[in-house]
């Protein structure tokens, strides 16, 4: 892409404008918000301190340089941010959209790490103007990042200090280098982020494999901003600087520079890091499509009216459909049945917004690029989090949806405290893969934290990965752990307590299976419900999706109980339930392929309520508290196929219930429940 990079005069804003070269980007122009007649503003979101030098990075990487005076201030001081046009944010508005009267571009490069407030304000205004934001140093490991800009030889020197351990006199006009020791101390001592994220001191680049030209600082002073016994505040004014010939030639372009250097891949070293390509994999189970798998059976379960089940503030919703108008026209189709179910949601005191996640089901995801469109109407700010995939569905059918919503009227507020958070990264960037739609990564609600659906994405490209399903479902499992680390430090990929592996190959189940065992290890007693649910297509025509979600608290202990039922020497089900003390958690059982030969359909769901209400019980809870429950299934007889799901919905007529078509006959009934106690109303 064509790319404006924002620069402060920074190491990092610098060093992400090397990342997005080595990225194969192309940078046109450079970008720099200043302040007025100050050496330096109390700004929430640029860096001021040094602006003198700035003028000189146009000559310094032969690039064009746009300026603009700061003259908002810091008013919108919430994380999420409104438009306000007296907030300093609508500075980088103004100056952005001046640059794209001169100059096209595609996105901006800004040199964010860990504050979620610059870069939140960033993407609110790309997604203003319709560009992407690169955020290539977004949630890397402090200490390896300071070495990375080290090692690609990113010359800057301290300009400011404000903490404790780091003097003014002694220390600014040092480079990073020379200071890398000294800042892991003050690490270990007190506290202070190695990288200057907590505000701890500034830098200023004067030379690194980019320039043309070096910058060298002729003459300075110190300013004492205060002179604390214990944590002094200074910064450098620059007062005579000039540029240096390097000797490179000014047609070289931003890659040959680079490449001069001879760095070795960064992004081969990530990738590497989280994936183990085994080169085994049969080309022909990679390519293998589901008509080569097995026949199609055309037996469905119509639901016509989708199924709620409320329990205290936590609503669910099942098995919302949205059929093809008269017209044939998908937008407007998709349109109405949105807004019906906004309708719904509201009468619930929720709505789309409210939705804690998505699960969105696509008859072809060849609709995916307009039905996102129209959700994007319904879902704006910190959108749910989503799991989306294509399944078989009637042919009039668009899509069938269930979502999980937080009531959020007056009479829950005062009582429940439980906070959403919600993490939403639109940035691309090196950490995860930016979302792809309009859903967030992850939201966290008490103790569970919701993640959306992962797929084997190279976070930096955008791109799926080579070297087929192992390597796919490793990185995006390796992506999930990024988020949940993100959203809750704390956390890990370990605390899930809810797992499913979608998957379009049968084939691939095995290896799936065994990176399950391997990232979750293989005691029974902690591990995650898990399904592995095969479906006609995923996003990007991925090979393998991830949903997880995570339950971490400290007074909650997770119990396990594993359960098995055979008649007639016939094994029924399998399954595993998982939950806290206080009785939330989720279940999983699946039925036998030999079981629906040799049971008849009465029998079989008799066994299947009864494992259900054995699971429950052992839990301290009746049927009826099943929040909702998903029904996934491959059955041949029509006859069977009705008689089960009839069954089910006489059964679980207060559960949310839905039923989903797969594509393995080998599994042709998995059940995978969600249930809830703490959140009734008392």
């Amino acid at each position: 892409m064509r790319v404006l990079g924002l620069v402060s005069g920074g190491k990092d804003s610098c060093y992400n404008l090397i990342e997005c070269v080595r990225e194969g980007h192309d940078i046109v122009a450079l970008g720099n918000l200043k302040p007025i007649e100050k050496d330096e503003l109390d700004s929430f979101m640029y860096q001021t301190v040094g602006h003198d030098v700035i003028d000189l990075y146009a000559e310094a990487l032969g690039l064009p340089l746009f300026r603009k005076s700061i003259s908002g201030k810091s008013l919108v001081t919430e994380l999420n941010y409104e438009c306000n046009e007296d907030d300093e944010v609508e500075d980088l508005c103004l100056l952005l959209k001046d640059v794209q009267e001169k100059v096209a571009f595609e996105a901006v490069a800004v040199g964010a790490i860990l504050s979620d407030y610059q870069r939140i304000r960033v993407e609110n205004v790309c997604a203003r103007l319709g560009i992407k934001c690169l955020a290539y140093l977004w949630q890397r490991e402090q200490d390896r990042l300071l070495q990375d800009m080290i090692d690609s030889q990113v010359h800057a020197v301290l300009i400011k200090v404000a903490t404790l351990g780091l003097l003014p006199q002694k220390h600014l006009m040092s480079t990073i280098e020379q200071m890398q020791s000294h800042l892991q101390d003050m690490s270990t001592k007190f506290g202070i982020n190695v990288c200057g994220e907590g505000g701890e001191y500034e830098t200023m680049t004067l030379d690194c494999p980019l320039f043309l030209k070096k910058i060298i600082i002729d003459e300075y002073k110190i300013v004492m901003h205060s002179d604390d016994a214990f944590a002094p505040v200074g910064y450098v004014k620059f007062q005579s600087m000039h540029l240096e010939d390097k000797g490179i030639d000014r047609g070289t372009s931003l890659r040959e520079r680079l490449d001069l250097y001879h760095f070795p891949s960064r992004l081969s070293e990530e990738l590497r890091s989280r994936i183990s390509i085994r080169e085994n994999l049969e080309e022909q189970a990679y390519c293998e499509s589901k008509d080569q798998q097995q026949e199609e059976n055309h037996h469905f379960v119509d639901q016509k009216k989708c199924t709620i089940s409320k329990l205290g503030r936590d609503l669910y919703v099942s098995g919302f459909v949205c059929d093809l108008n008269s017209e044939g026209d998908v937008r407007t189709s998709s349109r109405n049945a949105l807004a019906e179910l906004n309708e719904t949601l509201q009468s619930y005191n929720c709505s789309l917004q409210d939705c804690i996640r998505v699960h969105l089901y696509l008859r072809d995801m060849a609709l995916y690029t307009v039905v996102n469109d129209v959700y994007k109407e319904f879902c704006k700010a910190n959108p749910p989090t989503r799991v989306c995939v294509e399944v078989s569905m009637p042919e009039n059918r668009v899509f069938c949806l269930e979502c999980q919503a937080i009531d959020s009227s007056s009479e829950f507020q005062s009582r429940d405290s439980q906070e959403v958070k919600t993490l939403h990264v639109q940035s691309i960037s090196h950490w995860a893969p930016a979302n792809i739609g309009p859903y967030s990564q992850a939201k966290k609600v008490g103790s569970l934290i919701f993640v959306s659906g992962s797929i084997g994405l190279d976070a930096g490209s955008m791109r799926i990965i080579p070297g087929g399903v192992v390597s796919q479902a490793q990185l995006a499992l390796g992506h999930v752990d990024s988020v949940i680390k993100a959203i809750a430090s704390s956390c890990c990929l370990r605390d899930a307590i809810s797992v499913i592996c979608y998957i379009i190959v049968a084939q691939h189940k095995s290896p799936v299976e065994d990176i399950f065992r391997e990232n979750f290890g293989s005691d029974a007693n902690n591990l995650p419900v898990f399904q592995v649910i095969v479906v006609s297509r995923l996003p990007r025509d991925a090979l393998v999706e991830w949903s997880v979600v995570v339950h971490k608290c400290p007074d909650e202990k997770l119990e396990a109980f594993n359960f098995e039922r055979s008649i007639r020497n016939t094994k029924i089900t399998s399954g595993l339930c998982r939950y806290s003390y206080k009785r939330n958690g989720y279940l999983s059982l699946a039925v036998d392929e030999d079981a629906l030969e040799n049971c008849n359909p009465t029998e079989l769901v008799e066994g299947v309520l009864e494992d259900i209400k054995r699971c429950l019980s052992h839990c301290g809870l009746e049927h009826k508290r099943l929040h909702a429950l998903q029904v996934y299934y491959n059955i041949d007889s029509k006859t069977k196929l009705t008689a089960i799901a009839e069954s089910l919905q006489k059964f679980f007529k207060s559960t949310s219930l839905s039923f989903v078509k797969t594509e393995d006959r080998t599994q042709p009934l998995i059940l995978f429940g969600y249930f809830v106690s703490s959140l009734e109303k008392p």
